[in-house]
């Protein structure tokens, strides 16, 4: 498992052979949130780090646009509904 500190962002990457394909596996270290993706073995290592780095901003950016405040009404009313039970 590599550590770098990609566009600001530490990350952890995972390097895995598969028969004919390499999975890589892009963790960002402050939420946890972990993105895959398959390669080409042939594909050079920057190559798939660069795509599965790219997958996760992608990811973080989407879970940000669904917490912003046009979906906080919803999650304060999926809360106290998880709290009464």
């Amino acid at each position: 498992m590599q550590r770098q500190k990609i566009s600001g962002r530490e990350v952890f990457l995972e390097f895995h052979r598969v028969g004919d394909y390499i999975k890589v596996s892009a963790i960002d270290v402050a939420s946890n949130v972990e993105v895959s993706i398959v390669g080409s073995p042939r594909t050079t290592q920057q190559q798939l780090t660069r795509i599965a780095v790219r997958k996760l901003e992608y990811v973080l950016e989407k879970q940000r646009r669904h917490t912003g405040p046009r979906f906080q009404s919803v999650n304060r009313i999926l809360h106290r509904r998880q709290t009464a039970t």
